[in-house]
């Protein structure tokens, strides 16, 4: 929409100069249209931000983090805010929150790029991206990186700890079993293995 891109370029002008009050207002015209809008909301919220205007900065990121729940950038500005309120509780919840988002986008590119060792055939490279993983806190990525490592052990012909990883990785995500039994190279341990018959 040619008018809101309008709106935007003039309240980036005004926050370029340092106009933060007018940057707001022009914004502020336009934010019914555009609540929806992770950028715009977050450039509001910057803009109250730095206009000293931590509590209506906390209130666009607060709507906008309904919305978007996996937004890093929000959790980050929403700590930001609560510091410069001095409430550092709720400042290193919204922190920790961020981190997290930020460590499972990390994870999950590891875990890719362990499987991509692994099809490649660069079976020592593989392992070491998913002995990194099994200590994850998402349970899923744990299981999968044991999942991934005990197709290793098996190709080294290593049956004990195949098995040993395999019942891990059920231990962690029962819905592995699926992806266990369906696997052919499986077959060798399946007697090894903690699933009902």
């Amino acid at each position: 929409n040619l008018e809101e891109e309008n709106y935007i370029d003039l309240a980036t002008f005004y926050r370029e100069d340092r106009k933060y009050d007018d940057a707001v207002s022009v914004l502020e015209e336009i934010y019914n249209d555009n609540a929806e809008n992770l950028e715009f909301c977050k450039l509001l919220g910057d803009t109250y931000y730095d206009a000293g205007r931590f509590d209506q900065a906390l209130g666009v990121y607060g709507k906008a983090l309904q919305l978007h729940p996996e937004s890093f950038d929000l959790y980050y500005a929403m700590g930001m805010t609560y510091t410069m309120l001095n409430d550092f509780n709720s400042a290193k919840d919204y922190y920790d929150k961020a981190a997290k988002i930020n460590s499972y986008k990390d994870e999950i590119a590891n875990l890719n790029l362990g499987q991509i060792q692994l099809i490649l055939g660069e079976y020592d490279e593989a392992q070491k991206y998913f002995e990194k993983l099994i200590m994850s806190d998402d349970d899923k990525i744990s299981a999968n990186a044991y999942y991934n490592l005990a197709k290793i052990k098996l190709i080294k012909g290593e049956m004990e700890l195949a098995a040993k990883y395999c019942n891990l990785a059920i231990e962690l995500d029962p819905e592995i079993k699926k992806r266990i039994i369906n696997d052919k190279r499986f077959e060798l341990i399946l007697d090894k293995l903690s699933i009902e018959k």
